[in-house]
């Protein structure tokens, strides 16, 4: 499905890798999805995914929806780090909860 800070809610990353990952959940992963959609005027870019500060994978939509959410209770649920896959194809930076 589309891919969603789990703080906000709001959509992360680009349109394209968004229309990507509903037609692949839905079944229609071999449909053409342009390398770059056209432009419009006035719309604003999908922030980039920030992983989760304990490493669990969770991704949000900025830093500060990362530490906040940690704060608030993801801290006491995080599982920590995921265990390595080679199907894992996330491209999210990752983060440091001291902000950088």
């Amino acid at each position: 499905g589309a891919r969603v800070c789990e703080r906000c809610f709001r959509f992360l990353g680009p349109l394209e890798d968004q229309i990507r990952s509903i037609l692949v959940a839905t079944g229609r992963s071999c449909a053409v999805v342009p390398s770059a959609l056209p432009s419009v005027e006035g719309a604003t870019e999908l922030p980039a995914p920030v992983r989760c500060p304990g490493g669990c994978g969770l991704l949000f939509c900025s830093v500060g929806c990362a530490q906040a959410n940690f704060a608030e209770q993801h801290q006491l649920l995080c599982p920590g780090p995921a265990q390595p896959s080679c199907a894992s194809g996330s491209t999210a930076p990752p983060f440091s909860a001291d902000g950088g």
